[in-house]
């Protein structure tokens, strides 16, 4: 039995729904009520304004995004107004703008003669108050020639559009655009309740973030399109996900641009679902809340908010036993559905979660490196970034997305290369990653022993592969100039060739499959590159006296092994300081690890465990702009502000919880499986002491010049 080999595919694909194509750009929303009959009711059947309206929409969408009939008529019934109203009352016309309504169609079939009718149609600027555009009117003489008329009238309409009003602003998978009639600031002060037969729960938003997400959700509540709709798919310590129609997740208004951004996935986050084969759009309508710290799904999906009351509700929700229905494995048991929803203003202060660190690009200073984690060992990647700036930067994109973690090296050849990048190696029709595919022309790079190059479907093509790449096992020329490099391996290649050695089928699959655990993009900061140090030479040497605090790496010495740190001395000056100080005079030398929490910390630094007098506190330096993601190391205290001396831990998982709390000063380089070792001994009371003493030393070190 297989291992799923993908996370992202095995848990996400299974419940996010398959968007429709489009919606790549932000367009102007209009609403299209029925065509008024003059008189009213006498001269044509009422469903003839109906289908006179509905024969507008196609054109219309051509530039516009069209109001669905059912959200207009619902807003309308909420607000107490007529489609009629909608022809000459200006506060009905201007409480569309409520919804994030710009244009407004207005139509009219009046009888003028018995027998003889006359279509008029204009579109109405309802921001500004003038009209767009106005079509010629028709005369007809049945009823036959009704839906032939309205169509010439639609194309009229959006030909004049097209001369006089702006272009569509395009807006990128990943970045945003400030969607019309928008104001961040107002959005902000808004809180959406939602109501279930659960109970409530209320939502925050990010509109600065994701603006067209935020405007289109406060839309649809404010229509009522949640009423009524399904709490559809519950994973346990993973996501509750709602808005849809029926268990196989049907119901769609129409998809929406992908907004990324920065905030996290961490407990109570609200994003918008999306079918991750859909490059560029999210669901329209469709969200979930996460129900712990959900990394791998970082950049991968629109988050536009925060639950702030209500998460035991969530719980409940969460805690609901499932069943399969309608190919969905995640429907509940007993039925959930959203009773309604409100957007009400508030005063209430809000501190959203701490947002991620920011990419690491080509524009990126310092020496840039990958580190890859793999089920056989860890080995690094240098970059190419001036011979192969767009492989490089794609490579950059999808890691820090996550996309290859869990990933198979789905081929291996023996003595030639191995191979990663597939989502799905059991599907054909799905071999690369959702986005489109990077063209590089091969540089003068050659394919040595562990040069790492972009796979691409033949040798006679300059499209690579969106997310495939391949190692190559020792010296290949005959590739030279038909495939391109972009990275190679300059540390750890006995992992590569281990990897290289597994038994395989006869499709070059191994047989025992190999995992990218995590691959993890590295700054190492202004230093002389490792793969550039001479022969003979350590990579690094005693720091002096003089040295400035952001050269130097502190490395942690242990029976387990090295755990080498670099220090944020522009971000927490005085706590560097202080560790530097402390570690300088031999302060830790002797010390052991004397508290470890399995997969979340370590900490050590006590002086009792070689005795010594703990020195005075350090100033604390909360506010400086560092989380406490995995990997980070920070000061520890008594629980009070003021109190931190000279214990510190290392952060084994996002402890984001910590932020305001403790100090962050450092982060580690290397050896930070080292530390998730020493997290898994047993321990011998409840306050995690190891039952094995782990000593440890520190020595301040710095790049050989």
């Amino acid at each position: 039995m297989r291992r799923p080999s993908v996370l992202l595919l095995s848990l996400v694909l299974a419940f996010f729904l398959f968007a429709r194509a489009g919606g790549e750009e932000v367009r102007k929303l209009v609403a299209v009520p029925d065509f008024v009959l003059e008189p009213a009711g006498k001269i044509l059947d009422d469903e003839m304004g109906v289908l006179a309206a509905s024969m507008f929409v196609p054109a219309l969408q051509k530039r516009f995004r069209v109001l669905p009939r059912e959200e207009l008529l619902a807003f309308l019934q909420k607000k107490g107004y007529s489609q009629r109203q909608l022809l000459s009352d200006n506060k009905a016309i201007a409480a569309l703008k409520e919804i994030g309504v710009s244009l407004l169609l207005m139509g009219r079939i009046k009888r003028i003669a018995e027998g003889k009718y006359r279509i008029e149609a204009l579109l109405f600027d309802i921001e500004k108050g003038t009209i767009v555009s106005q079509a010629k009117k028709r005369i007809i003489e049945k009823t036959g020639d009704l839906t032939n008329a309205c169509r010439e009238m639609s194309a009229e309409l959006v030909k004049v559009t097209a001369k006089t009003s702006p272009s569509p602003v395009p807006t990128a998978a990943g970045k945003t655009a400030k969607p019309a009639g928008a104001d961040p600031a107002a959005y902000e002060k808004l809180e959406v309740e939602i109501r279930t037969n659960k109970g409530s729960f209320v939502i925050r938003l990010f509109p600065r973030e994701a603006p067209v997400t935020v405007q289109n959700f406060v839309r649809l509540c404010r229509v009522g399109y949640y009423d009524g709709k399904l709490i559809h798919r519950v994973i346990k310590d993973f996501i509750v996900q709602m808005g849809a129609s029926d268990a196989a997740g049907h119901g769609n208004p129409g998809n929406i641009p992908n907004e990324f951004n920065d905030h996290p996935h961490v407990r109570g986050t609200v994003a918008m679902a999306r079918n991750v084969r859909k490059g560029g759009v999210s669901h329209g309508a469709q969200f979930y809340v996460a129900l712990k710290r959900l990394e791998k799904l970082d950049r991968n999906f629109t988050v536009f908010g925060h639950v702030v009351k209500g998460m035991d509700v969530i719980d409940a929700i969460a805690a609901v036993p499932v069943r399969k229905e309608d190919g969905n494995p995640y429907f509940p048991a007993e039925k959930l559905v959203i009773l309604g929803t409100e957007v009400r203003e508030t005063a209430e202060p809000f501190a959203p979660p701490p947002m991620l660190p920011p990419m690491i690009t080509l524009k990126t200073k310092g020496v840039i490196v990958a580190e890859v984690a793999t089920s056989k060992g860890t080995f690094r990647m240098r970059f190419y970034p001036r011979k192969a700036p767009k492989l490089v930067a794609n490579f950059l994109d999808l890691a820090q997305r996550h996309f290859y973690d869990g990933l198979e090296w789905h081929r291996v050849v023996r003595d030639f290369v191995i191979q990663t990048g597939d989502p799905d190696p059991d599907d054909p029709s799905f071999d690369e990653a959702p986005r489109p595919v990077v063209r590089e022309a091969p540089s003068d790079l050659k394919h040595v022993k562990g040069a790492v190059g972009a796979a691409k479907s033949s040798e006679d093509t300059d499209i690579n592969s969106s997310s495939q790449f391949y190692i190559c096992l020792k010296d290949l020329p005959f590739l030279d100039g038909k495939y391109a490099i972009f990275a190679q391996v300059y540390e750890g290649m006995d992992v590569v060739e281990a990897i290289g050695k597994v038994p395989t089928d006869a499709s070059d699959r191994p047989i025992d499959p190999v995992y990218v655990d995590k691959i993890t993009i590295l700054n190492l900061g202004d230093v002389t590159p490792p793969w550039e140090k001479k022969a003979g030479e350590g990579d690094l040497v005693p720091a002096a006296e003089n040295t400035p605090y952001s050269k130097i790496v502190a490395v942690i010495s242990t029976d387990y092994g090295d755990i080498k740190m670099k220090f944020y001395a522009d971000k927490a000056p005085r706590t560097v300081a202080n560790f530097i100080n402390l570690a300088r005079r031999g302060f830790y030398d002797g010390m052991y690890i004397h508290r470890v929490v399995r997969g979340v910390l370590i900490q050590m630094g006590d002086p009792k465990t070689n005795g010594q007098t703990a020195p005075p506190p350090v100033p604390d330096e909360f506010d400086n702009g560092l989380s406490h993601y995995k990997g980070t190391v920070a000061m520890a205290n008594r629980g009070e502000p003021g109190t931190a001396t000279c214990q510190f831990f290392i952060n084994l998982q996002d402890n984001l919880q910590y932020d305001g709390k403790y100090t962050v000063f450092a982060e580690v380089m290397e050896g930070l499986e080292v530390a998730e070792k020493i997290s898994r001994l047993k321990v011998i009371n409840v306050n995690g002491e190891p039952e094995t003493k782990v000593y440890f030393s520190v020595k301040l070190m710095t790049w050989k010049e």
